[in-house]
């Protein structure tokens, strides 16, 4: 019989996961300020494949990088246009 242990380390230990370079991510509501749009918009055009993303926790974090991709795609486009794909 094996020893009663408290504090026994699990296989999915946190410290396991790197931690991304928070330089590199927003929030999404900083992402909704950028992009004119509210935090609704925003997590259904991440989980429409229109903007690159993470889950870091509980945290959604929308890259810089895929905010900036977004903005030269839809330039020129007015906000409801339907070929931004929101």
């Amino acid at each position: 019989m094996m020893p009663y242990t408290p504090f026994r380390k699990r296989k999915n230990d946190l410290t396991s996961a790197p931690m991304p370079d928070l330089s590199e991510y927003m929030t999404t509501d900083e992402a909704a300020e950028v992009l004119g749009f509210n935090v609704k918009s925003v997590r259904d055009l991440v989980y429409k494949g229109k903007l690159k993303s993470t889950h870091f926790g509980r945290s959604l974090l929308i890259s810089r990088e895929g905010v900036k991709e977004y903005i030269e795609k839809t330039m020129g486009m007015n906000k409801n246009d339907p070929r931004r794909g929101k």
